[in-house]
């Protein structure tokens, strides 16, 4: 029986069995085939999605530097923060 589901949900879901897969398997080991089998849909709606496997892994790897550069970010707020009390200085 075919499931719908939310095309933005259904993207996630391709994202999150490649990022597993590519954990497992490595990425050259792992086929879209792989990808799409655990998730349960058809090959077509991968390429729906990605028009290839390689842009599935830059958008893991383009999440992943926002993740990092916002977390260097908060750091680099504490640090201004710890900063100023410590010399008295208003923000």
């Amino acid at each position: 029986m075919r499931v719908t589901k939310d095309p933005e949900i259904r993207r996630q879901e391709l994202v999150q069995a490649s990022l597993e897969l590519f954990l497992d398997k490595g990425y050259e080991k792992t086929s879209v085939k792989d990808i799409v089998a655990a998730v349960g849909v058809a090959q077509g709606l991968f390429y729906y999605y990605f028009p290839s496997k390689e842009d599935i892994l830059k958008e893991i790897a383009d999440y992943y530097v926002e993740v990092l550069i916002g977390s260097v970010e908060i750091s680099a707020a504490i640090s201004m923060f710890s900063l100023a009390v410590k010399f008295g200085i208003k923000l």
